[in-house]
């Protein structure tokens, strides 16, 4: 990272001048906010702070994203400040906050909110608390009576800085470079326009390279981009900066052929995901059977997602059960989301991963795969692949299997398995409210004895595993109909 320390300061000023000690009321707790468009490095910033702070303060750090689960959210921060109940009610949950914050001098960070409602669910902190927001939309923090600090482009020597740094050029090397690559250089920067996004992929494709003429050849491939053609992906409200979009695609297209496939392919992938290894080279395998592509060992997997981080495409994230996990920004995300949607593979991609999913587990059944870096990711994320793959005779199956409820609870927990209702985006057929009302009105028993959920929901609702076909028929004729329109 090049060092904004002024930045840092200004935030940190911001935080002090807020952090007043006595009980805040509900609505009114200290807020402040990081704005900024996508690729200026809001969320680098707001590291930067949290590591200075969590010197003194405890810091709790929250992804949120453009469709956050809220109740998931709340209880993973229930869970950090001490708590050992899971609330399936929110309101309980922001009750709970008020209650036992009182004594906490704390700062939570919510990395990259875009509503204002997903941000005020939080906003029930009392004692010494604080909420730092990264946003893109100043009204998040301005809906809640906060002060907001606008992050501009980078200075222009910050960004030389910050592009030798990813081309790894020393200061020695800097001062030998001639006119005519420092004439190169200045025109990249202005190509970059200040984003650090940006120049983290363009630094990173001229790692090591010293030639004049691939420094030109990068600076000619920004000259001739197409951006009108790649805008006419985006809908209009989701178009990046065109200096982004311009480097983005200028990464993209000097990839090989088969490492492009394996970018694209992380479109299907939920935003702010940490994805374990094992769960792509899996993927990679087996997706070569099912369209045409030739099959990835997981060899060149790892490979392939060495050279995407190298290139500053994907990042590495933490490591999940001893395998190595990959995120991508979601500016990245939007940009590979939108070059299947114009192949119309989008949802294909997806139905193959679920499939490939599937063939993990024993004779079909979800919950019995070997791998538990796999296991994790399939009771977190399979529910959501079933909705983006249009999959939901699939869904409701999932949620009328009592082994599947079972079992979820206990490797996660029962707000989380009550959060994936959400991905029944139309209105809800009867046996579907009456499973979600059940759940939430038997909490108490099954959050202590997860075991209990089949008898349990039997007893308050007299639901059986079978309600699922004429609720799964309805589904599907209220989906065909949607597609159709």
């Amino acid at each position: 990272m090049v060092e904004r320390q002024s930045e840092v300061d200004k935030v940190l000023e911001l935080l002090m001048e807020g952090n007043k000690v006595g009980v805040v009321e509900s609505g009114s707790g200290e807020v402040i906010g990081i704005r900024g468009m996508g690729g200026l490095g809001k969320t680098v910033l707001a590291q930067a702070v949290a590591l200075h702070i969590s010197k003194s303060r405890q810091v709790i750090w929250l992804d949120v994203g453009e469709t956050p689960d809220r109740s998931a959210l709340i209880n993973i921060l229930i869970k950090v400040l001490g708590g050992t109940v899971s609330f399936s009610d929110i309101h309980a949950a922001q009750a709970w906050l008020k209650a036992n914050t009182c004594d906490k001098d704390c700062l939570i960070v919510l990395d990259d909110v875009w509503g204002v409602d997903d941000a005020a669910v939080f906003d029930y902190l009392s004692g010494n608390c604080q909420l730092l927001i990264t946003t893109r939309d100043a009204n998040v923090v301005n809906g809640l009576g906060g002060s907001v600090y606008e992050l501009e482009t980078m200075a222009a020597d910050q960004s030389r800085a910050l592009l030798y740094k990813y081309a790894c050029i020393t200061p020695y090397k800097q001062s030998k470079l001639s006119s005519n690559m420092q004439e190169i250089v200045s025109k990249l920067l202005d190509q970059c326009g200040g984003l650090p996004l940006a120049l983290a992929l363009v630094g990173s494709n001229l790692k090591d390279v010293r030639a004049e003429q691939a420094w030109r050849d990068i600076l000619q491939d920004f000259e001739k981009a197409d951006l009108e053609r790649l805008r006419s992906l985006f809908p209009t409200d989701a178009y990046p900066h065109r200096n982004l979009l311009a480097a983005i695609n200028v990464s993209f297209q000097r990839l090989e052929e088969s490492a492009r496939e394996k970018f694209l392919d992380f479109a299907i992938f939920p935003e702010d995901t940490d994805i374990p290894s094992d769960v792509l080279e899996q993927f990679w395998l087996s997706i070569g059977t099912e369209n045409g592509r030739a099959p990835c060992d997981p060899r060149e997997s790892r490979y392939i997602l060495a050279v995407l981080e190298r290139k500053s495409l994907i990042q590495k994230g933490p490591e999940l059960q001893g395998k190595t996990s990959y995120r991508v920004h979601d500016l990245l995300l939007d940009f590979a989301r939108a070059k299947l949607r114009a192949t119309g593979t989008l949802t294909d991609v997806q139905r193959v991963f679920a499939k490939t999913l599937r063939g993990q587990c024993v004779n079909g059944e979800w919950t019995t795969t070997s791998s538990t870096s796999q296991k994790d990711y399939y009771f977190k994320y399979l529910p959501y692949h079933f909705h983006s793959s249009k999959q939901h005779s699939e869904l409701i199956q999932l949620l009328f299997d009592f082994h599947w409820l079972e079992q979820k609870v206990k490797h996660n927990d029962l707000p989380s398995l009550i959060s994936d209702f959400r991905f029944l985006d139309t209105p809800l057929q009867h046996e579907i409210k009456l499973l979600k009302k059940s759940l939430m009105l038997s909490a108490e028993a099954i959050e202590k004895n997860p075991s209990s959920i089949g008898p349990q929901l039997l007893d308050v609702s007299g639901l059986s595993t079978t309600s699922y076909k004429e609720v799964s028929s309805a589904y599907n004729k209220e989906w065909d109909s949607r597609d159709c329109i």
